[in-house]
């Protein structure tokens, strides 16, 4: 009856909080009906995590603790944006973007906006971790060995006879052209990128995930800025028009990573994009996720190439094509569900 007393006058004798091992949510916290610990146990949770591929592609992850915990006290790491894991399907490093409200588009007055980027406005995106950089032609001539160069829509994934094009096939097995691993895959129509993104278990990312990484921008309604970088551009961030030369490795422009280490989301290559093309879609966008028109004749591109200026590498600029086309700066990344 003593020790019944003190664990009530004592505040630090409280039975301790549950905690939840899950990333996919905050669970209610049981009610706990009695309160027999003596003393409240110490737990060390290590912040590196070991992941477990499933099937879909989807990531779980298995905290690491100190010591043995009571069956019903579970742990719950928290994620922070920026943090970063691995796929095991391409080793493509994939970087986490919390759920939120963020804005996107242009204001009329913003210099070089073009009518399809207005009005500016308001979305609610689900958590969702992005490729840190876009596919490379080693990760797709793997893809191409599994999977063949399938024809879409009339068209190969891959443009494999354009002169352009960075993968060969050599005695039935696809390689890069030496010295081009690290490349940007490009001649990729919109059906290769996205057949490639279902391939490794993720998907091509929405316009709106895309531009809101591409603006860095916070959760709470937050603009963001010009480029993935800030508001002003120059050849040591990107790569464009005004640079010189060609199609660079994916990595090459550290400088010009976003805040939570995307790269390349300006120049180089246009990105495909999952949404069908609409220039009037900002006026009646969706507030939660927005997707895109049900149908169209085009798909979205993103990002600028190094054959355009620095209007098309704002985060806010639009392009669009046929997802049968395939250019010699047309490459793609993928993002997961987070969930």
């Amino acid at each position: 009856m003593v020790i019944l007393i003190i664990c009530f006058h004592i505040s630090g004798c409280q039975v301790p909080e549950p905690i939840q091992a899950e990333v996919t949510g905050i669970e209610e916290r049981p009610t706990i009906q009695t309160q027999t610990y003596r003393v409240k146990p110490t737990i060390t949770v290590h912040h590196t995590h070991t992941l477990t591929p499933k099937p879909t592609g989807i990531f779980t992850e298995t905290p690491e603790f100190s010591k043995t915990v009571p069956p019903s006290v579970t742990a719950t790491p928290t994620i922070r944006p920026g943090e970063n894991r691995v796929s095991p399907s391409d080793n493509m490093v994939i970087i986490y973007f919390p759920a939120g409200a963020y804005l996107m588009g242009s204001l009329e007055t913003d210099i070089g906006a073009d009518s399809d980027e207005i009005p500016q406005h308001k979305v609610y995106l689900n958590a969702f971790w992005m490729d840190q950089t876009v596919v490379t032609n080693a990760m797709y001539a793997r893809f191409l060995n599994e999977m063949g160069n399938q024809l879409e829509e009339r068209s190969t994934w891959l443009d494999a006879g354009d002169e352009d094009v960075l993968i060969s096939q050599q005695e039935g097995i696809w390689k890069p052209i030496n010295a081009f691993e690290n490349h940007p895959v490009v001649e990729v129509t919109w059906f290769g990128a996205r057949a490639y993104c279902q391939w490794a278990g993720r998907r091509l990312p929405t316009e709106a995930e895309w531009e809101i990484a591409a603006r860095g921008a916070k959760p709470g309604g937050d603009v963001g800025q010009i480029y993935p970088w800030g508001d002003e551009i120059d050849c040591d961030k990107a790569q464009y028009a005004n640079c010189g030369g060609g199609l660079l490795p994916v990595d090459s422009k550290p400088e010009g990573a976003n805040p939570t280490g995307v790269l390349g989301l300006s120049g180089n290559t246009w990105e495909w994009v999952s949404d069908w093309y609409a220039d009037d879609y900002y006026a009646g966008s969706p507030l939660e996720n927005p997707k895109g028109p049900s149908e169209g004749a085009t798909r979205v591109l993103r990002g600028g190439s190094w054959e355009y200026d620095w209007k098309h590498l704002r985060a806010a600029n639009r392009r669009h094509n046929g997802p049968s086309v395939s250019m010699h700066d047309y490459g793609f990344r993928c993002v997961l569900d987070h969930g």
